[in-house]
């Protein structure tokens, strides 16, 4: 009557050897899994990383773009003491933000080189160009005479 339950003693090691591999594999799995998992984590740390200073860095640098555009009322005839101290840190931060990109480094070395001649600004020019670009901004769309002669109130 209970012949179906009685189980022989090579059954019950088998069963205990088939759990104990069960258990193991599935152990080895998860740890497995966990290290591809942790070196996921770690890879996409350092991407999120990676661009969070790009960011910054193209943050930055909009930030000198807009000191130097918004102060460059400096140029003019009747300067603002407050134009020229912005305008003229804008320019000497250009050299340090945009140190990466060969083609502001090259316009501000032409601008300051230019200084006191008639080729000014069109260096200055120049460099406007050359970081609108850089921080993906199309200077196409504005008029060269629109960065030389900005927007002021009269005195």
């Amino acid at each position: 009557m209970y012949s179906w339950f009685v189980a022989t003693s090579g059954d019950v090691i088998l069963a205990l050897a088939s759990g104990a591999f069960g258990a193991i594999s599935a152990q080895i799995l998860a740890i497995w899994q966990m290290r591809q998992l942790e070196g996921e984590r770690t890879a996409l740390t350092l991407k999120l990383e990676k661009e969070r200073q790009a960011f910054e860095v193209h943050r930055t640098k909009l930030e000198a773009l807009r000191k130097i555009a918004g102060s460059r009322a400096a140029l003019t005839a009747s300067p603002l003491s407050e134009h020229r101290s912005r305008f003229f840190e804008g320019l000497n931060e250009v050299m340090v933000i945009f140190s990466d990109s060969n083609t502001v480094s090259g316009a501000l070395v032409a601008f300051k080189a230019a200084l006191g001649t008639i080729n000014a600004n069109d260096c200055l020019v120049d460099l406007f160009k050359a970081m609108c670009r850089d921080v993906g901004i199309e200077p196409s769309a504005f008029n060269d005479s629109l960065f030389l002669q900005p927007f002021q109130p009269t005195l």
